[in-house]
């Protein structure tokens, strides 16, 4: 996944308030800007795949583990 703004560089973050995946540089440079930007919720963005496949629901006990 590259950057949303310079389109080129690789991904390093995810700006929850900015809705948008930005690299090191673009990071630094858009939430250096001023204290409103610096107070922005942003996430390492680490390329993990999530989805469904992945789940297992074991529907024949209860949630405790006990059987009536």
């Amino acid at each position: 996944q590259c950057c949303d703004i310079c389109q080129d560089a690789p991904a390093y973050c995810f700006c929850v308030d900015e809705r948008a995946i930005l690299c090191r540089e673009c990071d630094l440079s858009i939430h250096k800007a001023n204290k409103y930007m610096e107070q922005h919720s942003r996430f390492l963005f680490t390329g993990i795949k999530l989805g469904l496949d992945a789940v297992s629901v074991n529907t024949t006990q209860p949630p405790n583990g006990t059987s009536k």
